[in-house]
């Protein structure tokens, strides 16, 4: 038997015994929130907080500035560019626009006059001559060609190819290897394809630079960057990193600033177990958190996950992460970032001002790990391969050790999702000025549809929303279950169900009302909770 209890007041009943009453707040209307100075503002992304390379898209979001239809392979196209185009431009002449300096090292495959000395004359005809004669800090220019692998050690060269179009290191077990006595070292301009293993690895190297690269068609991890046992540290730029397998960045206990750059289209390794698109993690031997800032870039159409961070720190701003696609091995979501099983540490996960849109098995998981997510648009999250799952964002504890999620969403929007929006499970979160909207129920069997849904079930979860929009959700705009939440200045309206909370044996919720609230449908009403006998979300597998 379903219970309507009355939740603000004028309703002319008594309220429940597990909600607190408090009168309305004047001032903002339900759904805004006052702003510094005077006035409101409403919920969903300010026009002033889209980030660079996205505009306001008149829907209490921001849309991202790119092309229409997927670019093909070689092209690319970051935020604030809407047509597809080559990785880097090919300059006139044998070496382009390489810069020209005293020290320069040449490398041209295409020479056969012998005596090769590094000149333009008589320039080294391997990549590997020019490296091992470079000056520290010099240029090894390289022509047009296809060219072996290059080991970068003792001196940090500057290998810079004529364009990445035209210039190429193929094949061997690790097509280019920089590592001990190459900090500073510099690979710009080139492509990287058909290694045996990763592409480019970096491990005991620090401030090298990886700008304007095309590396794809590798049998493992495009690029890795490896900081067990020695420092590493990259600043990857303006590059494209496609077709790899297994893991498109790799970030090992250590750190990486990502810049410009698209990760597409990562497969499942050879044993068809793992594919991310960046990934960050801390070590298993010592103990080292990865970390890495993403800016104005693209996450796309990789396998299992967009972007996981295992027990480490991730930015992402500016950026786009989209298209994920479930796998035969896993269940994916175009952000996981979960506590490190080995430690239990837990990650720490900032969003900001980005667009994550169309992932499958969900939006962002926040996995016994802290996460902040602002002025942001998740969008479009689709099922998972059995046709579960497909939240919007999802903070959960972690029932083995039971830690617990920590979440701070702000100013965001998330809609058309499946099953939850948001949901939140043995966790506190907080929950202001965001919009949550056409949440559907499961595909698989017709159950939840819930805009934000919380349940305390392995350990406790508490919710504090304030000045939010929870509306055209298809079963409940907020479902308590077992759980404690704070509720103002929030519009809850045109949902199924707009308040429902759960009466199953020996469990108890709580509604703190802090006024200001409204629900409703075309004509607001005051709120009022319907108690049931609803089902309890599914834990992450």
């Amino acid at each position: 038997m379903v219970i309507a209890v009355a939740f603000l007041s004028g309703c002319g009943s008594e309220p429940s015994p597990a909600a607190k009453h408090t009168p309305p707040t004047a001032g903002c209307r339900a759904g805004e929130m006052p702003r510094d100075g005077g006035g409101c503002i409403a919920a969903g992304v300010p026009a002033d907080k889209c980030g660079e390379g996205f505009t306001p898209d008149d829907a209490d979001g921001c849309a991202a500035v790119l092309p229409g239809a997927p670019c093909g392979p070689g092209q690319m196209a970051t935020p604030s560019e809407d047509a597809c185009r080559d990785v880097a431009p090919c300059g006139a002449g044998t070496w382009g626009d390489i810069p020209v300096e005293a020290s320069t090292q040449y490398v041209d495959a295409s020479y056969t006059g012998g005596n090769a000395d590094g000149t333009p004359e008589r320039p080294w005809v391997t990549i590997q001559q020019g490296v091992d004669a470079a000056s520290s800090g010099a240029i090894v220019a390289v022509a047009a060609g296809s060219y072996g692998p290059v080991i970068v050690a003792d001196t940090p060269a500057r290998v810079w190819g004529k364009c990445p179009a035209e210039v190429e290191i193929f094949g061997g077990q690790i097509a280019l290897f920089v590592t001990q006595g190459g900090d500073g070292a510099e690979i710009r301009d080139l492509a990287i394809r058909g290694s045996s293993g990763a592409g480019l690895v970096v491990t005991h190297a620090e401030d090298v630079v990886l700008d304007r690269l095309w590396i794809h068609d590798t049998k493992a991890p495009g690029i890795s960057v490896e900081g067990d046992g020695g420092a590493a540290s990259v600043t990857l730029s303006r590059s494209l990193i496609e077709a790899t397998r297994s893991l498109g960045v790799n970030v090992l206990a250590a750190q990486a600033t990502i810049e410009a750059t698209v990760v597409r289209g990562t497969a499942l390794d050879v044993d068809q177990q793992t594919a991310r698109g960046i990934n960050v993690q801390q070590s298993s031997d010592s103990g080292v958190r990865g970390a890495v800032t993403i800016h104005a870039s693209v996450v796309e159409q990789n396998a299992d996950y967009g972007v996981f961070v295992g027990g480490s720190e991730a930015t992402l701003s500016a950026s786009v992460v989209r298209g994920t696609t479930n796998s035969p091995a896993h269940d994916g979501s175009g952000i996981f970032a979960r506590n490190f099983p080995d430690t239990g540490e837990p990650s720490e996960l900032t969003v900001l001002s980005s667009l994550i849109d169309g992932n499958a098995g969900g939006g962002i998981i926040l996995a016994a790990s802290k996460g902040t997510v602002e002025d942001t648009v998740i969008r479009a999250s689709l099922p998972a391969a059995d046709g579960g799952f497909g939240r919007g964002l999802v903070a959960e504890g972690d029932p083995g050790t039971g830690a617990l999620a920590e979440l701070a969403v702000r100013a965001t929007l998330i809609e058309e999702s499946s099953e939850f929006g948001l949901a939140v499970l043995d966790s506190p979160a907080t929950v202001e000025s965001c919009i949550i909207r056409g949440t559907a129920p499961r595909v698989s069997d017709g159950l939840f549809g819930d805009g934000f849904g919380i349940h305390s079930g392995l350990g406790p979860a508490s919710a504090t929303i304030t000045g939010s929009r929870i509306e055209s959700n298809a079963r409940a705009g907020v479902a308590n279950l077992h759980s404690d939440v704070t509720l103002g200045r929030s519009r809850i309206a045109c949902n199924g169900i707009d308040l429902t909370a759960a009466v199953h044996p020996g469990m108890t919720y709580t509604l703190d009302d802090r006024g200001g609230n409204a629900c409703g449908c075309e004509t607001e009403v005051a709120c009022k909770v319907i108690l049931a006998d609803v089902e309890t979300p599914d834990p992450l597998p």
